[in-house]
């Protein structure tokens, strides 16, 4: 008798266990599909850099200083300039948890369009941290309480020594290659030197003649020529690099990877969407430079890699000095350390898996779209050589920060592209080398370069930068779509 009383306990429990197995599947895609239309609902009106609590469990911690900070319930909308990190649950079924947010931030998207915006959705197992420094400009420096914030981008206009003094005979402490950004924080009492932080961590002096300064370099603090250069502060989680960012521009994140607890939910991430029509947006990703004219997909795991998967449109990452191309239908990954830097280049691009994509919410983004299917191998080897022959150029005649020059471009003829012996493309009387994969650069004279983006077989992305010295850096983007092979 006791052993039949012990099977029946055992099949019971059983039973009850499937049931509650079956009830918490059922349920996921309910919580799933609920939270997503809340989200929708009470997120869709939110205006450029705020950010929207989508769903709970979400916590935000706000930047210091911050007062009068509510971001505790859904609907709760804030300033993404007053949010220091995000914290989302992954999605539990017991307690009908899953956590949403929702930002539009500006990037770099000009003043000059203010409906047009960067949507980033974050859902599930993700943590993001505020990683920007905002440009001080010298209307803001004005009223700042310490003159050593100050701050400009430079570029250089030939390639440099960055040296230890302020002197022509001092000792070399870095190299800044031709067109190569830099952030300028200090100067001489003469304003003949600039004192720089570069990208690498390196610090030291050039000369200012030898750079293009988006700004008046008067307004920089004049520094102690004597005190020792040739490093940075160590960079940390409040500043990871020396350009400066919108708010949010620039993040750390890191996110659950295969973690989605039923079908009908997605593994935990970032969906990055650029507006339609806008320039290629530029963020920075746990140190990866990233540009976006497109739907993205990010996860990325501590100790593990960066994930970037392009559905849409097109992208390319950068690290340790090799840039990707990433059209849709593929997907790269970086390797970051514990610390969610990189710690290494991009990968080659890849075919993805369609089932990745499962469940991901791209009914809440403003452009809804339907992922592209994997970019065939084949499809993939051609973009590190586009074809040789006659491709027709357009001009978008986009220009951005033009303060007293302007260049016209005119588009919509043919144009030959042609191979050199050393591999480098002959385009016109530009010669453009290959810095990474399917992506090349070459200068026309000392204060143009041109950079193009292959992102597929029969099309080309590029811009026409030209840096006025003291002036302004005017980028125009064109466009190559093949017309014959040779």
């Amino acid at each position: 008798m006791k052993t039949i009383l012990l099977r029946l306990s055992v099949m019971l429990g059983v039973m009850l266990l499937c049931v509650s197995v079956v009830t918490a599947q059922s349920d996921c895609p309910t919580i799933v599909r609920t939270a997503l239309d809340v989200a929708g609902s009470v997120c869709g009106g939110i205006g450029r850099n705020q950010a929207c609590y989508g769903n709970i469990t979400l916590n935000a911690v706000p930047q210091a200083g911050v007062s009068n900070f509510t971001f505790n319930q859904t609907g709760d909308v804030v300033s993404v300039a007053d949010v220091q990190s995000l914290t989302l649950t992954s999605l539990d079924t017991t307690t009908d948890q899953w956590g949403v947010a929702l930002m539009k931030i500006q990037a770099n998207i000009p003043d000059t369009l203010p409906g047009q915006n960067v949507t980033l959705l974050l859902f599930g197992d993700v943590q993001m941290e505020n990683a920007a420094t905002p440009p001080v400009t010298e209307s803001s420096s004005a009223s700042s309480p310490s003159a050593t914030e100050v701050t400009f981008t430079v570029t250089a206009i030939q390639p440099m020594d960055v040296l230890a003094e302020p002197s022509t005979g001092a000792a070399a402490v870095a190299k800044l290659p031709l067109y190569q950004p830099a952030v300028a924080d200090g100067r001489d009492e003469n304003r003949i030197w600039l004192h720089l932080r570069l990208v690498d961590g390196s610090a030291g002096w050039v000369s200012a003649n030898d750079v293009s300064l988006l700004g008046d370099s008067g307004i920089l603090p004049v520094l102690d020529s004597s005190a020792p250069s040739g490093t940075a502060p160590a960079p940390t989680a409040e500043a990871p690099q020396a350009l400066s960012f919108s708010p949010m521009q620039a993040f750390l994140f890191k996110s659950g990877v295969d973690d989605r607890p039923c079908a009908e939910a997605p593994d935990s991430g970032i969906l990055v969407q650029s507006p339609q029509g806008a320039a290629s947006i530029n963020l920075n990703v746990d140190g990866v430079d990233i540009t976006l004219g497109s739907t993205a997909y990010l996860q990325a795991q501590p100790g593990g890699d960066l994930f970037i998967y392009v559905v849409e449109g097109h992208g390319t990452a950068s690290a340790f000095n090799r840039t990707v191309t990433i059209p849709a239908g593929t997907w790269v990954r970086i390797p970051i350390g514990a610390d969610l830097r990189a710690t290494a280049a991009p990968t080659d691009p890849e075919g993805y898996d369609p089932r990745k994509f499962r469940g991901l919410p791209f009914r809440i983004l403003p452009d809804e779209i339907e992922p592209l299917l994997p970019l065939p191998d084949d499809d993939i080897r051609v973009l590190s050589s586009p074809p040789a022959g006659l491709w027709t150029l357009t001009y978008d005649s986009d220009y951005i920060d033009v303060g007293c020059a302007a260049d016209a471009y005119n588009g919509g003829f043919t144009t030959e592209l042609r191979y050199a012996a050393d591999g480098s493309i002959e385009w016109y009387s530009n010669v453009l080398a290959p810095v990474g994969f399917g992506v090349y650069e070459g200068d026309h004279g000392p204060n143009r370069i041109f950079k193009m983006v292959v992102v597929s077989p029969t099309q080309i992305e590029g811009q026409n930068i030209w840096i006025v010295p003291g002036c302004a850096t005017i980028i125009n983007n064109f466009h190559l779509v093949l017309d014959r092979a040779f």
